[in-house]
Protein backbone atom coordinates (compact mmCIF):
# COMPACT_ATOMS: atom_id res chain seq x y z
CA UNK A 1 0.00 0.00 0.00
CA UNK A 2 1.68 3.54 -1.01
CA UNK A 3 2.65 4.99 1.95
CA UNK A 4 3.16 2.65 4.23
CA UNK A 5 6.63 1.53 5.17
CA UNK A 6 7.46 -1.95 4.42
CA UNK A 7 8.20 -2.96 8.02
CA UNK A 8 4.90 -1.91 8.99
CA UNK A 9 2.78 -4.44 6.87
CA UNK A 10 2.59 -8.06 8.96
CA UNK A 11 0.82 -9.72 6.33
CA UNK A 12 -0.20 -9.78 2.27
CA UNK A 13 -3.42 -11.73 2.16
CA UNK A 14 -5.59 -11.96 -1.41
CA UNK A 15 -6.95 -8.47 -2.02
CA UNK A 16 -5.84 -7.42 1.79
CA UNK A 17 -2.77 -5.62 3.49
CA UNK A 18 -2.81 -6.16 7.05
CA UNK A 19 -0.33 -3.58 9.27
CA UNK A 20 0.68 -2.24 12.66
CA UNK A 21 -0.32 1.02 13.42
CA UNK A 22 2.80 3.34 14.74
CA UNK A 23 0.72 4.45 17.44
CA UNK A 24 -1.13 0.85 18.67
CA UNK A 25 -4.35 1.60 20.89
CA UNK A 26 -3.54 -2.06 21.97
CA UNK A 27 -1.56 -5.12 21.82
CA UNK A 28 -2.44 -6.28 17.99
CA UNK A 29 -4.28 -3.41 16.67
CA UNK A 30 -4.32 -3.77 13.07
CA UNK A 31 -5.55 -1.90 9.92
CA UNK A 32 -6.66 -3.68 7.62
CA UNK A 33 -6.76 -2.14 3.63
CA UNK A 34 -7.70 -3.49 0.19
CA UNK A 35 -4.96 -3.84 -2.05
CA UNK A 36 -7.18 -2.02 -4.55
CA UNK A 37 -7.89 1.59 -3.61
CA UNK A 38 -12.16 1.54 -2.50
CA UNK A 39 -13.78 4.89 -1.69
CA UNK A 40 -17.18 3.28 -0.81
CA UNK A 41 -18.40 -0.15 0.53
CA UNK A 42 -20.44 -0.74 -2.57
CA UNK A 43 -17.41 -0.73 -4.85
CA UNK A 44 -15.60 -4.07 -3.21
CA UNK A 45 -16.30 -7.27 -5.11
CA UNK A 46 -18.14 -10.33 -3.76
CA UNK A 47 -14.51 -12.03 -3.42
CA UNK A 48 -12.64 -9.15 -1.58
CA UNK A 49 -15.56 -9.18 0.80
CA UNK A 50 -15.56 -12.85 1.38
CA UNK A 51 -11.83 -12.31 1.24
CA UNK A 52 -11.76 -9.76 4.20
CA UNK A 53 -14.37 -12.50 6.18
CA UNK A 54 -11.53 -14.92 6.22
CA UNK A 55 -8.76 -12.63 7.03
CA UNK A 56 -10.93 -11.46 10.01
CA UNK A 57 -11.32 -15.02 11.02
CA UNK A 58 -7.50 -15.72 10.69
CA UNK A 59 -6.06 -12.91 12.35
CA UNK A 60 -9.00 -13.53 15.54
CA UNK A 61 -7.57 -17.18 15.59
CA UNK A 62 -4.22 -16.67 15.41
CA UNK A 63 -3.99 -13.34 17.86
CA UNK A 64 -6.07 -15.05 20.21
CA UNK A 65 -2.68 -17.68 20.96
CA UNK A 66 -0.48 -14.72 20.52
CA UNK A 67 -2.71 -11.65 23.07
CA UNK A 68 -4.86 -14.13 25.17
CA UNK A 69 -7.43 -10.86 24.78
CA UNK A 70 -10.32 -11.48 25.91
CA UNK A 71 -12.74 -9.63 23.24
CA UNK A 72 -12.14 -7.58 19.97
CA UNK A 73 -13.84 -4.53 17.58
CA UNK A 74 -13.85 -5.14 14.17
CA UNK A 75 -15.10 -1.90 12.58
CA UNK A 76 -14.93 0.59 9.58
CA UNK A 77 -15.09 4.63 10.21
CA UNK A 78 -16.94 6.10 6.80
CA UNK A 79 -16.70 9.70 5.68
CA UNK A 80 -15.69 12.16 8.08
CA UNK A 81 -18.30 12.76 10.63
CA UNK A 82 -17.55 8.65 11.50
CA UNK A 83 -13.83 9.52 12.06
CA UNK A 84 -12.20 8.30 8.99
CA UNK A 85 -9.09 9.35 8.32
CA UNK A 86 -7.41 7.86 5.70
CA UNK A 87 -9.32 8.43 2.05
CA UNK A 88 -9.98 4.91 1.70
CA UNK A 89 -11.72 1.55 3.13
CA UNK A 90 -9.61 0.53 5.32
CA UNK A 91 -10.94 -1.76 8.91
CA UNK A 92 -9.83 -1.56 12.55
CA UNK A 93 -8.82 -5.15 14.28
CA UNK A 94 -9.17 -3.82 17.65
CA UNK A 95 -8.57 -6.31 20.78
CA UNK A 96 -10.16 -5.65 24.19
CA UNK A 97 -9.31 -6.71 27.84
CA UNK A 98 -11.54 -7.21 30.60
CA UNK A 99 -9.28 -5.00 32.62
CA UNK A 100 -8.95 -1.87 30.89
CA UNK A 101 -8.55 1.60 32.28
CA UNK A 102 -10.05 3.72 29.84
CA UNK A 103 -11.38 2.22 26.35
CA UNK A 104 -9.19 2.38 23.50
CA UNK A 105 -12.68 3.32 21.31
CA UNK A 106 -12.21 6.51 23.75
CA UNK A 107 -8.85 7.42 22.84
CA UNK A 108 -9.31 6.56 19.05
CA UNK A 109 -12.07 9.53 19.01
CA UNK A 110 -10.37 12.11 20.83
CA UNK A 111 -7.75 13.20 18.67
CA UNK A 112 -5.67 15.03 21.86
CA UNK A 113 -5.79 11.55 23.42
CA UNK A 114 -4.69 9.84 20.54
CA UNK A 115 -1.75 11.68 19.19
CA UNK A 116 -0.44 11.57 22.98
CA UNK A 117 -0.08 7.68 22.54
CA UNK A 118 3.44 6.64 21.99
CA UNK A 119 4.99 6.44 18.84
CA UNK A 120 6.46 2.77 18.34
CA UNK A 121 9.88 2.82 16.63
CA UNK A 122 10.24 0.92 13.40
CA UNK A 123 12.23 -1.79 15.30
CA UNK A 124 9.66 -2.45 17.76
CA UNK A 125 7.24 -2.76 15.25
CA UNK A 126 9.24 -4.83 13.05
CA UNK A 127 9.68 -6.71 16.29
CA UNK A 128 6.14 -7.21 16.70
CA UNK A 129 5.47 -7.79 13.19
CA UNK A 130 8.09 -11.23 13.05
CA UNK A 131 6.69 -12.35 16.30
CA UNK A 132 2.81 -12.74 14.68
CA UNK A 133 4.49 -14.09 11.53
CA UNK A 134 5.44 -17.04 13.11
CA UNK A 135 1.87 -18.01 14.25
CA UNK A 136 0.65 -16.81 10.74
CA UNK A 137 2.66 -18.77 9.00
CA UNK A 138 1.14 -22.17 9.78
CA UNK A 139 -2.16 -21.11 9.20
CA UNK A 140 -2.28 -19.02 5.60
CA UNK A 141 -4.95 -20.59 3.29
CA UNK A 142 -6.03 -17.66 1.44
Amino acid sequence: MEGIPEYQIAFVIRYLNIFFTRRPLAKGYLIIVFTKKHDLLTDLSSLECNSLLQALRLINNNLADVYKFDGYNFFCNIGKSAGQNLPLIHFHFLTRYDKEKISPLKILNNHLKYKKLKVLSPEEITSEVRRLRKYFKKTIYL
